[in-house]
Parts: C-alpha cells; structure tokens; sequence
C-alpha cells in the first residue's frame, strides 16, 4: 500500500518537472522562428498537467482518511506514465547541436508529437477525473460533520 505523504512528495516533484519542462519546449519554440503549433501544444499541456497536478497534491492532502488506498495506487501509476512521457519529450527536445537539432522532432516526427499529446490528453483526463471524484468525498464528508453539527 502506497503511503500517501509519499504519493503527494511524489505529485509535487512530478509537477514540479511538468512545468520546468513545459518551460524547455516553450524556450525551444520561442528560439525557432516556424516552430509547429504542435509543439506548443505539447508545453502548453505540461504546464495544465503541472497545475493538475498541483490541485491533486492539494486534495489527497486535505482528504486523508476519505479516500481508499486504490486512489494512491492509481495515482502512482498515473504519475509512472507521466514521468515516461517527460523522459520522451526530454529525448526529442535534448541539446545536440542547437536550437535547430532540438526542433527537428517537432517538423519531421509529427505523428509522434501527435502521439505524446494525445497520451498527456489522457492523463489529465485520467487525474481529473479522481481529482474530482476526492473533491466530491471531501464536500459529502463537510456536509455530512454540518449536518450532524445541527442536529
């Protein structure tokens, strides 16, 4: 069973990187004067996923004791993946020989720039969806202590 101090230290340094990467890509298509829109679009879902992220660290963190251990088994593994997509979009972007070797992915590897996007999609589908689910047990457990409270 995943402790879930664990799983938040892990949420944080995951989005931590989420955004520092977001940042490359961003830097890396502000240096190219014709950088595709595809590449923006790959930054520009690191740095939603970050704060996603962030919001899921935040709620694991108030809701302890709401949830089932499943929820931190599911967010680690959802964190495994993110941190797969980071080492791709880290390979493909990696300093070779200059701005140009770092976007030479982006112009002729769309279908895997396609691919990375649609997988993040996923993700931030997949973290929305618990993050909402743990929303949801945190406001039922409020109004259930309120009621209690006034009768």
């Amino acid at each position: 069973m995943a402790d879930p101090l664990s799983v938040i230290a892990g949420i944080t340094g995951v989005s931590i990187a989420c955004a520092q990467l977001a940042s490359v890509v961003y830097t890396a298509c502000d240096r190219t004067r014709y950088a595709p829109a595809s590449t923006r679009e790959i930054a520009s879902s690191m740095s939603l996923l970050s704060s996603i992220l962030d919001s899921q660290a935040e709620v694991l963190a108030k809701g302890q004791g709401l949830y089932k251990a499943q929820v931190l088994e599911n967010t680690n593994t959802i964190l495994k993946r993110i941190k797969g997509i980071q080492r791709e979009v880290r390979r493909m972007v990696k300093q070779k020989s200059g701005v140009r070797a770092r976007l030479n992915w982006a112009f002729f590897d769309y279908s895997k720039v396609r691919e990375l996007s649609e997988r993040i999609e996923a993700l931030k589908s997949a973290l929305n969806l618990v993050l909402s689910t743990l929303q949801l047990a945190i406001a039922q457990e409020g109004r259930e202590k309120l009621a209690t409270t006034l009768t």
